[in-house]
Parts: structure tokens; sequence; C-alpha cells
């Protein structure tokens, strides 16, 4: 979606905060220096939803990452895609 993701997890939030089983969400997070805004505020929907971020690692596990940021800078990547999960899974 291209820089609108926080615009389409608000399109999506009955879906995503709902009881039922809930949806897996998939983000490719820019870096700040790319301009990660719109990600940012993406992830702070999902978190407030009881939703946490995940990278994936070389051997395709989820690893639990809390700040994704930080984790893109470290590794020197100028995106990666996170996983959202909600907590019940």
């Amino acid at each position: 979606v291209e820089g609108f993701e926080n615009e389409v997890v608000k399109g999506a939030e009955k879906i995503l905060s709902s009881p039922k089983k809930k949806p897996i969400v998939i983000i490719e997070y820019l870096t700040p220096k790319r301009g990660n805004k719109p990600h940012k505020q993406a992830y702070d929907l999902l978190s407030g939803m009881g939703y946490n971020s995940f990278t994936i690692n070389l051997n395709g596990d989820l690893e639990p990452i809390n700040n994704i940021d930080n984790y893109l800078i470290s590794q020197k990547l100028e995106s990666d895609n996170i996983v959202f999960t909600p907590v019940e899974l």
C-alpha cells in the first residue's frame, strides 16, 4: 500500500480488533531515514489492538521484536517484512 499502511489498518479496525479469530498482518516496514511515519502509526494501532511484532529469521521462524527501528538500523537494512500476530496466537 506504499505509505498508506496506517489508513489500511484504520480501515480494517473492526476485523483486527474483533474478539473472534484475528488475521495475521505483514507490513514492509521502512527505516526512519526512508520516512516510516505511516509504518510507526500502523504499528501503534496494531499494538493497541493486541498485536505483537516479529521478524522472520533465516530458518523461517518468527522472532519477537520490540523496537523495529533499532532492529533495522542494527541489521543495516533499508526495510524488512514485519509480521504482526494477535497475542492469542
